[in-house]
């Protein structure tokens, strides 16, 4: 199940996010309370 992060919690921890979004966890960004986003890692590159 995806998590669910601010914009804001987002913006001010975007690295430790991303790594672990990199790590295979999915989050679902929110704005105003509204999802407006899925954060995933990218399917690798070939």
């Amino acid at each position: 199940m995806a998590k669910v992060i601010t914009q804001r919690e987002l913006r001010d921890d975007s690295a430790a996010v991303m790594d672990r979004v990199e790590a295979g966890e999915m989050f679902h960004i929110t704005r105003d309370g509204v999802a407006t986003a899925p954060a995933q890692a990218a399917p690798e590159r070939r």
